[in-house]
């Protein structure tokens, strides 16, 4: 079964979308697999991205179209202006994969409710913030102007972007799969079981770093490379140790900002 919906610019569909409002009625994307464990992919260009959970067998969707830059523009030459429609957004779900993408002239934030056993693979680059609650999964974020925030999941977390920080709530992870959390400029502030076990990874270049784990510092890797004649010793300033009992590699960068690590 394969269910498409597809919003496209200046389409009203089903008489839901009304002309003067910034922020649409729901749309209801009915899933192939009910009660299955499912994935959602969004790709926005312009815009921010929040999913949460609901206790619904379906996925639902809500754009808010970010497009106010001629509200205030006054009338021209007598003549009316008619507010235009800018969202141009297309949904797909099958096999119980939802796909959401927008177009990079479509400025619009997506918020999205999906069941609890939802993993997520979510894309913004400008003008927005992603942010995620409640779901069990695979969650993996790449974002470029805009923070990235994870309240309360289970699962495994890679999250990534340049400007904004990075703060991850787990209350449950994976133990053997590794993850990540990347920002150039922001603080990285995750939150863990007191039971975590990982290998962690650590480099802040212009902030510091903390812990309430009880953490094993390790020594520092040395990389050494041979070309020809010329033998190359490089030190790359990252920070090594064990929490619990060893396990998957967790790693943690920022340049402008702090690492911290913290118990739940």
């Amino acid at each position: 079964m394969k269910n498409k919906i597809y919003i496209l610019t200046c389409i009203c569909i089903l008489a839901c979308f009304a002309l003067n409002a910034q922020q649409r009625e729901p749309i209801q994307v009915p899933l192939s697999n009910p009660g299955q464990e499912g994935s959602l992919i969004v790709n926005v260009h312009n815009g921010a991205v929040d999913v949460t959970t609901h206790n619904k067998n379906e996925v639902e969707v809500i754009l808010k179209d970010k497009d106010t830059e001629n509200e205030n523009k006054g009338n021209r030459s007598g003549l009316r202006r008619i507010a235009k429609q800018n969202i141009d957004v297309s949904i797909s779900e099958d096999d119980n994969e939802v796909i959401i993408r927008s177009t990079q002239n479509s400025q619009v934030d997506i918020a999205v409710k999906v069941p609890e056993n939802f993993s997520l693979f979510l894309s913004s680059h400008h003008n927005g913030d992603v942010s995620v609650e409640g779901t069990k999964g695979t969650i993996e974020v790449q974002s470029h102007h805009g923070g990235i925030r994870i309240k309360d999941v289970s699962g495994s977390v890679v999250a990534n972007t340049h400007h904004g920080s990075v703060v991850v709530s787990l209350l449950e992870v994976y133990d053997k799969t590794p993850m990540a959390f990347t920002t150039y400029h922001g603080d990285v502030d995750v939150s863990f079981p007191t039971n975590l076990n990982g290998k962690l990874k650590m480099k802040s270049s212009k902030g510091d770093i903390y812990t309430d784990f009880d953490f094993e510092a390790v020594k520092p890797k040395v990389l050494t490379t041979t070309k020809g004649s010329k033998r190359e010793i490089k030190l790359e300033g990252w920070t090594h140790g064990l929490v619990g009992a060893s396990g998957a590699e967790l790693t943690f960068k920022t340049y402008h900002g702090d690492v911290i690590i913290r118990k739940n």
